[in-house]
């Protein structure tokens, strides 16, 4: 399994843009964690199906059934000088492999946006957790 993961700048954003930037992205928004028992995989992504309005979705999926599955998507905006929480959105199951969910929020126009993904997976009692990050999109 391939890691997939996105690197944000330690500052999150080009020097003198007021816009947040990607150093690097290796094929998507979301994780591959190799080093876990049971969380298998993750994502978190954004989409403005219209204006004024982002949705943001997930999944969080481990390699067997286990006892509960969870993900918590964050929608984050950015002020000009580091993401802001704006809600989360908790969405789990028990005794499967994977939950997903999906959420739609009105925005204002002229910010950007990404969606943080809190992936955790619990079986015999202990966690496995590990984050995502969508890439940003600008609503106008």
């Amino acid at each position: 399994m391939a890691v997939i993961s996105l690197r944000w700048a330690s500052s999150d954003k080009v020097s003198g843009s007021s816009s947040p930037a990607i150093i690097a992205s290796i094929g998507g928004e979301g994780i591959g964690v190799e080093s876990f028992q049971y969380l298998r995989d993750g994502y978190s992504r954004i989409a403005s199906p219209e204006a004024g309005k982002v949705t943001i979705f997930g999944k969080t999926s481990a390699s067997q059934v286990v006892e509960r599955v969870l993900l918590r998507l964050t929608l984050q905006k950015w002020n000009g000088s580091a993401w802001e929480d704006l809600g989360s959105w908790q969405f789990e199951d028990v005794n499967t492999f994977s939950v997903s969910g999906s959420k739609t929020v009105q925005v204002s126009d002229g910010y950007y946006y990404r969606a943080k993904g809190f992936h955790q997976v619990t079986e015999n009692g202990t966690p496995e957790s590990a984050n995502s990050f969508s890439s940003y999109i600008l609503v106008d």
